[in-house]
């Protein structure tokens, strides 16, 4: 893939991101699962944590974790020439980028999605999805 067009992914991916957060800042309401309640919802929820909201009551180390995951990504990439080029970077760097900016901005990252217990935002599918088609495409390789 052509490094503009992997630029373009990693664009439009942060901006979804970033745009869906600021919606649901703005409209959803907090989340609340209820007896009788859909298993999914659009539902607002601060993360102050790592995932699955670990780590919650130390300040700070969600925040250190995702500058470590940003890092972690960067050796990765660099360890793998074979797939430098594969799209599933730019939906892993836009999706550690999205989270990393609500925490440096807001102290807490923005879901707004709710799947039974689970909270979730456009970064975390992209981060999802991303290392779904990096690990596939290692298995091609």
């Amino acid at each position: 893939m052509k490094r503009a067009t992997v630029l373009l992914l990693f664009s439009a991916a942060l901006l979804t991101d970033l745009l869906s957060k600021a919606w649901a800042v703005r409209t959803l309401p907090p989340p609340a699962l209820r007896p009788g309640e859909a298993l999914f919802a659009l539902a607002l929820h601060f993360n102050r944590g790592a995932a699955f909201s670990l780590l919650r009551s130390i300040p700070g180390a969600a925040l250190l974790l995702s500058v470590a995951g940003v890092a972690l990504l960067v050796a990765m990439r660099r360890a793998l020439p074979a797939l430098r080029r594969s799209p599933a970077w730019a939906l892993l760097f836009a999706g550690a980028a999205g989270n990393l900016a609500d925490r440096l901005l807001r102290g807490h990252v923005v879901d707004w999605f709710r799947a039974g217990p689970l909270h979730m935002n456009a970064a975390d599918i992209f981060l999802c999805v991303g290392g779904a088609v990096l690990m596939l495409e290692m298995l091609r390789k």
